[in-house]
């Protein structure tokens, strides 16, 4: 049987051997890793003033009263890849994200890896799929308001680049699950392409063509 002492040791050696892969010197690379374990410190970013921020301007009367940010809290997602089933539906292409949730449930991810030089590549962005429109989601404009809050997240931290993956170097983009049809699929793409392309644009993100992705430096 293990004991804590053997856990303990079982984490350092994953955190040195993560640290090393990734180019990150082990001490910072130890106050990332305890960042990630703790969802207070990212909680600590005030959701609520984000939420507010990025209400979406064209909402009824009713929608408007009814968007409480006190109902939205962020959690870390750092258990590798694949489905998901903590209190959210996601298949996870990342090792690492941030569960948006609502009402005590996941409604939105924002998945991202750890590349050397101190810089974070996000791979994921993706709702719940309801089938009908969600009243945690519709009021805002939800994929630009992660994407700002995990920058700021970042820059706090000390990291010095943000990328994000277009849509067209997203998997899902040439292998859509479930969605058969031309003009299915052509709607499925647009719709990445808003989710990647477009929210990395209005972010301040530029894209670099050769690398084929979009980028924001956090040191400026």
């Amino acid at each position: 049987m293990k004991t804590r002492a053997d856990e303990m040791m079982e984490h350092i050696l994953i955190w040195f051997k993560i640290s090393n892969t990734v180019g990150i010197h082990p001490l910072k690379f130890w106050e990332i890793w305890s960042g990630f374990n703790n969802d207070e410190d990212l909680n600590s970013m005030n959701l609520e003033s984000y939420v507010k921020k990025y209400k979406k301007n064209n909402l009824g009367g009713d929608e408007v009263a009814t968007l409480d940010p006190s109902k939205y809290s962020l959690e870390w997602h750092k258990g590798g890849k694949g489905r998901v089933h903590n209190h959210c539906e996601f298949y996870v292409d990342t090792n690492y994200g941030i569960e948006l949730h609502y009402e005590s449930r996941g409604e939105a991810f924002l998945g991202f890896e750890i590349e050397g030089d101190l810089t974070l590549r996000i791979e994921q962005i993706q709702s719940r799929k309801l089938g009908r429109r969600n009243p945690g989601l519709y009021p805002l404009k939800w994929e630009r308001m992660l994407l700002n809050l995990f920058g700021n997240w970042a820059k706090e931290k000390g990291f010095q680049k943000i990328k994000v993956q277009s849509a067209e170097d997203n998997y899902w983009y040439d292998y859509p699950s479930g969605i058969n049809g031309n003009r299915a699929i052509e709607r499925h793409r647009r719709r990445l392409k808003m989710r990647y392309n477009t929210t990395a644009k209005r972010n301040g993100f530029k894209y670099d063509p050769e690398e084929r992705i979009y980028s924001l430096d956090l040191d400026n």
